[in-house]
């Protein structure tokens, strides 16, 4: 391993035992306050890291930024471009053991677009709304599956789900609980 002044540094304490062996913490110092948990709510890049560190999406970049199925076991889009189903991974749950479903998606969407149940008060502001004026609906196809309409074809829709910004809540909890 090398300093910042490349020369050759040991990865070994004082006492010469391996300080990576069994390590299974990791630090994460942000550079502002962490102010606000949801990153929907905000565009602040300190609640970014953060999310991503916490919630679960869809879709995540892999190492070479390219979208992978994070919640989900795979995706069809139609040849048109306007329809992308998505099937879910079997056997997820919530914190609190509840099964992660395609309702699920649907809510956190239909909030998203500002379609969803004001009494869930799930996202009070939302400053990425615009994100998803293409998307004209949600629909469920059972339990573990879910159909996003587009109103056009939108080559960044995958990107934009594998954002950091694109959480899945759990909408049986209400948003107030989440904040």
């Amino acid at each position: 391993m090398l300093n910042c002044r490349n020369q050759r540094v040991s990865n070994r304490s004082s006492n010469h035992q391996d300080v990576t062996a069994g390590a299974q913490t990791i630090r994460y110092v942000p550079d502002a306050d962490l102010r606000v948990l949801d990153p929907i709510f905000t565009t602040a890049g300190t609640t970014l890291n953060h999310g991503v560190m916490i919630y679960d999406f869809l879709i995540a970049p892999d190492g070479k930024n390219q979208p992978q199925p994070q919640m989900l076991e795979s995706w069809n889009a139609s040849a048109d471009g306007l329809t992308y189903t998505f099937k879910l991974r079997q056997g997820v749950k919530w914190h609190d053991g509840k099964p992660f479903t395609s309702a699920d998606v649907k809510c956190t969407w239909d909030a998203l677009i500002g379609k969803g149940d004001e009494k869930m008060d799930l996202i009070r502001k939302n400053p990425r709304k615009v994100w998803y004026n293409n998307l004209k609906e949600v629909t469920t196809n059972g339990p573990n599956e879910v159909t996003f309409v587009l109103g056009r074809p939108q080559p960044s829709f995958l990107t934009m789900l594998a954002g950091g910004y694109s959480p899945v809540y759990s909408c049986h909890v209400p948003g107030r609980d989440m904040r």
